[in-house]
């Protein structure tokens, strides 16, 4: 997954589709897959607020507003799938942050009558990387450098 957002940090869009077609069908529930997908998304987001939170200013509900206003423009930013997808990539943290798989594969039902699997699938990469380049950058850490020691800690740990 941190690979897939590594290939649209860069522009690959190729790479991405690679990575998320062998993903796709690794997953037997492709709820699960979107599940997962967000539970990535909202450690890295975790992680960005807890830097704040470090340097003993935590964001007021405007500034963590305008944050996900900005994730959500540089998801949009990156170009790899329409507004839906994306948009569905965003609702659907709600229900994984409430571990409420119930409420995912509802939401994925829902979004899956509007749009196909792969663009829901590069919607939820999209916000993933918007959501690492803006993690990065509240850590002081150059965008490209930090997901792939991401992908590099990661695949370490398999």
């Amino acid at each position: 997954m941190y690979g897939a957002a590594a290939a649209v940090e860069r522009a690959d869009r190729e790479g991405m589709e690679l990575l998320l077609h062998d993903l796709y069908h690794t997953y037997t529930d492709f709820a699960t897959l979107l599940m997962a997908m967000s539970c990535l998304t909202l450690d890295r987001l975790d992680a960005a607020l807890s830097e704040s939170d470090a340097q003993g200013a935590p964001l007021t509900s405007t500034e963590r507003r305008s944050l996900a206003e900005q994730i959500l423009g540089d998801a949009h930013a990156y170009e790899v799938t329409g507004a839906v997808a994306v948009h569905a990539a965003a609702q659907r943290l709600d229900s994984v942050r409430r571990w409420d798989a119930e409420q995912v594969a509802v939401e994925v039902d829902a979004a899956r009558a509007l749009t196909s699997d792969s663009d829901l699938l590069y919607g939820a990469t999209a916000l993933l990387t918007a959501t690492l380049a803006v993690w990065a950058d509240r850590t002081g850490r150059a965008r490209s450098r930090a997901i792939r020691e991401l992908c590099l800690a990661s695949s370490a740990k398999h």
